[in-house]
């Protein structure tokens, strides 16, 4: 049984503060998938969700890196990994990158394009898409999978509806 929650912002703030709220029902050990075309906000987003865990350091998009990792100062959460499939030709370039090493269960990844990975990651625990309109407003849809914490981000969700 899944939960699925949506909220809308109008400006840049407006997606970080998204992420940063969406950060109080992170738990070490999960990939967060974020969807949406190019220019939709995902780096934004994980700008937010990175500042909602404590990230001192300023977020940037991992497109040429495809893995930038960030220490965080969350209970139970030692790193966020910022991944980027973008680029890749072949999803065995993420083995290059030293990702899977990397994974554990005081880390968070959060990946743009997942779909890219071919499998190599596994399924998302959670899943924002962020769509445009043509008014400049994001449409972000939050999608949970594990009923536990569907009620957990019930209690805390506050500007997802």
């Amino acid at each position: 049984m899944s939960a699925t929650w949506q909220c809308a912002a109008t400006t840049a703030q407006d997606t970080e503060a998204a992420g940063a709220e969406l950060a109080s029902i992170l738990r070490g050990g999960d990939l967060v998938e974020l969807r949406g075309d190019l220019g939709a906000g995902k780096t934004t987003f994980a700008r937010g969700l990175a500042r909602g865990l404590g990230v001192a350091s300023s977020v940037r998009s991992p497109t040429f890196p495809i893995v930038v990792p960030y220490p965080t100062t969350a209970p139970g959460i030692s790193e966020l990994l910022h991944v980027d499939c973008y680029r890749l030709e072949d999803p065995a370039e993420l083995v290059g990158t030293g990702l899977l090493d990397q994974l554990g269960a005081e880390v968070v990844v959060v990946v743009e394009w997942l779909d890219l990975a071919g499998g190599l990651l596994g399924a998302p625990d959670l899943v924002v898409t962020l769509t445009g309109d043509d008014d400049g407003v994001r449409q972000m849809t939050l999608r949970v999978e594990d009923p536990a914490r569907a009620r957990t981000g019930a209690a805390s969700l506050g500007q997802w509806r």
